[in-house]
């Protein structure tokens, strides 16, 4: 069954028609090779000018999403094995629940190396102070309110990767903040293995200002255990 597309207003219509097609290739349903409707039947379908739409398809051939082959059609390309820095740009401002299966494994054993990594910096660095925006999350972490922990959540992780003292992986994490954030709050929905997990983030930050590697490293592995265990399964 061919993929539909809904209509649009039109405030920014050629950077919506943009983002609508990048988040279909981002959640699966546009698949590599795959060939696009007409522009003008995509038009008709979005509620917009074919002109638009020819724009917006040469913005996404520039930045890797599609391929217009001459006299045949425009093609999905394979973005993940033929990235552009657009793709990347993109991918930081996706900022909705639905991920590719294969995508969400590779964003998170990402997120799992860079946070590994931040675990091994900040407890080389041997000062238990660097932790202190840690621990104030954690005190926040103690609350019912769903969106209060969430924001929680995220400031912990973040205060990790800069107590790494490392300048670049805070970037990475603030990039990716909002998938990130999309990400936790499907988590904190299923409300599975939820006292383990809040429990290891507990174990995390003592192991840490105990400087006391393996068992922060092990603390942070189940952490990112339980979160890909439990998402794997609405997002597989």
């Amino acid at each position: 069954m061919a993929t539909a597309f809904e209509k649009m207003d039109q405030a920014g219509l050629k950077e919506r028609f943009v983002r609508e097609v990048q988040r279909k290739i981002f959640a699966g349903e546009l698949l590599p090779g795959e060939q696009l409707p007409p522009e003008r039947e995509l038009a008709a379908q979005m509620g917009i000018s074919r002109s638009l739409v020819n724009v917006g398809i040469l913005d996404l051939e520039s930045k890797g999403f599609v391929k217009v082959v001459p006299r045949c059609g425009t093609f999905v390309q394979d973005c993940r094995k033929n990235p552009t820095p657009q793709t990347l740009a993109a991918l930081m401002s996706y900022d909705s629940t639905k991920l590719d299966y294969s995508l969400f494994h590779s964003l998170t054993d990402t997120r799992l190396l860079v946070e590994r990594e931040c675990v091994r910096l900040s407890v080389a660095l041997g000062d238990p102070t660097i932790f202190a925006g840690m621990r104030e999350a954690w005190e926040r972490m103690q609350t019912d309110r769903q969106d209060e922990l969430k924001d929680a959540l995220m400031d912990y992780h973040y205060h990790l990767t800069k107590a790494s003292g490392n300048l670049v992986y805070p970037m990475i994490f603030k990039g990716f903040e909002l998938v990130l954030r999309h990400l936790m709050e499907t988590y904190l929905q299923q409300k599975l293995r939820h006292e383990e997990y809040m429990s290891l983030h507990e174990d995390l930050l003592v192991a840490l200002e105990a400087m006391d590697a393996k068992a922060a490293d092990e603390a942070l592995v189940g952490i990112l255990g339980i979160s890909i265990g439990v998402l794997e399964k609405p997002y597989k």
